[in-house]
């Protein structure tokens, strides 16, 4: 069952999903604090992600530009980038993008009437 938000047409197919969506973009929750530096971040999930910059275990390079990231996965997500994997498409600008979060902050930030 799909779920559309009422305020930006964001879409999942759950509704603690559509919980966590509404909480994050529009009202702007940020329930959990990083006791390094105090950083307010969304969930626990946001937290843990958080806590590997202050003390990385191990940094994956990219061959292309020598960013690093603290996780493989990131890394691999990351290299779609330099790789022209980007099927995710604005349909009024045709601007083209690898992860469907980004083409949503696209259309919230270029085209807010669409919304």
């Amino acid at each position: 069952m799909s779920m559309t938000c009422g305020i930006c047409g964001y879409q999942v197919d759950k509704r603690c999903l559509m919980i966590k969506h509404q909480r994050r973009v529009h009202l702007k929750e940020k329930n959990y604090t990083c006791h390094i530096c105090n950083a307010n971040l969304f969930g626990s999930s946001d937290l843990k992600k958080h806590l590997v910059r202050h003390n990385p275990v191990k940094m994956y390079e990219c061959a292309h530009c020598q960013k690093k990231y603290p996780r493989r996965s990131t890394l691999v997500q990351y290299l779609m980038i330099h790789t022209g994997n980007k099927r995710k498409v604005c349909p009024i600008c045709d601007q083209r993008f690898v992860q469907k979060a980004s083409l949503n902050y696209h259309m919230t930030k270029y085209h807010p009437e669409s919304c």
